[in-house]
């Protein structure tokens, strides 16, 4: 089994948490079997072997196998009258990845068999591989779907946890050295947030309406334990609100920040533009080199004028200070 043939992972369950592992070979027989133990195939969506046996070996209508194989999916939870179709979503644990590119796992159940089809690899699965290699697994499939969807769940609250304290560092930074830089950071941290959001929330969605479903393999014990789930995951949407609204209000408080500082400086240019305009325009009109200029012959011509300058200054200073402009 692995990625090569398209088979990541199949066993026939034993009912009492382990299992035994199958090849291709043996799922033919197997999954039809209806009477034999509880079987989970695990496949690789974009596998042509894996593709062929869902399209001619695996029995499934062609809406479930379309399902299986699209591209791009939302999680959600379809009720059919032979099985169900649920669609779920994990942030994404493997190197290199940011997790709030969550990553989808597809799953067609029925009360006697489970088929998954992933692209990228889940921790939540290979967790589950792991407990059935212990004879720590599930039992039923009930208890396979509680379980997957509790991993799923339970690994999200890493990634909205990272969210909320880049968001108080940004707060920190925000107060200490507030610049330009931070709206680059913080438009980051909110379209992590709304990403993770538009999934989980949806997810919520997917698990209520499977809760809600009750199908006959959904046991009450499993059903109480994906409530939980649901719960959970409710907490982590309102979560992401939180840090969206934070993130909004920092966004508008840098703006707010740096447009006072631009004022400021807008300010500062005005008062100094409107000291030396008269110095300026009086400084010109002595610059003209023409005949009938005063003081041209007296030698302390040159230091009456610097002298009336200084006290032009100051009379503009009392003048803007008297109209509180400074």
């Amino acid at each position: 089994m692995g990625e090569d043939n398209g088979l990541i992972c199949a066993y026939a369950l034993d009912g009492l948490g382990g299992g035994v592992a199958l090849g291709w070979e043996a799922l033919d027989r197997s999954i039809e079997d209806e009477a034999g133990p509880l079987t989970w195939i695990h496949v690789n969506r974009t596998n042509a072997r894996a593709q062929n046996w869902l399209n001619t070996g695996s029995g499934l209508d062609s809406m479930a196998i379309r399902a299986l194989l699209a591209e791009d999916t939302r999680p959600r939870c379809t009720a059919f009258s032979d099985g169900v179709l649920l669609n779920l979503r994990g942030v994404n644990l493997n190197p290199s990845q940011d997790p709030a590119n969550m990553v989808a796992i597809r799953l067609w159940i029925t009360p006697h068999c489970i088929i998954s089809a992933r692209l990228h690899k889940i921790a939540a699965i290979a967790n589950i591989r792991d407990k059935i290699e212990q004879g720590a697994g599930p039992k039923r499939v009930g208890q396979f779907v509680a379980l997957l969807a509790a991993g799923l769940t339970e690994r999200m609250e890493p990634a909205i946890d990272s969210l909320e304290d880049e968001l108080g560092d940004l707060e920190e930074r925000l107060v200490d050295e507030p610049g330009a830089g931070l709206r680059k950071e913080l438009g980051a941290v909110r379209r992590r947030a709304i990403s993770l959001r538009r999934y989980i929330s949806s997810q919520r969605e997917a698990l209520s309406e499977l809760a809600a479903a009750r199908p006959p393999w959904l046991e009450s014990e499993d059903r109480e334990h994906l409530l939980e789930q649901v719960d959970r995951v409710t907490r982590y949407v309102e979560d992401l609100d939180v840090i969206r609204e934070r993130a909004f209000v920092l966004q508008d408080e840098l703006y707010s920040q740096l447009s006072d500082r631009m004022n400021r400086i807008v300010y500062l240019l005005t008062i100094i533009t409107g000291v030396f305009l008269p110095i300026s325009f009086l400084t010109g009109l002595f610059g003209v080199n023409i005949g009938g200029m005063p003081g041209v012959e007296s030698p302390v011509a040159f230091l009456y004028f610097c002298l009336g300058m200084v006290v032009l200054i100051f009379v503009e200073l009392l003048i803007f200070r008297f109209l509180k402009w400074i």
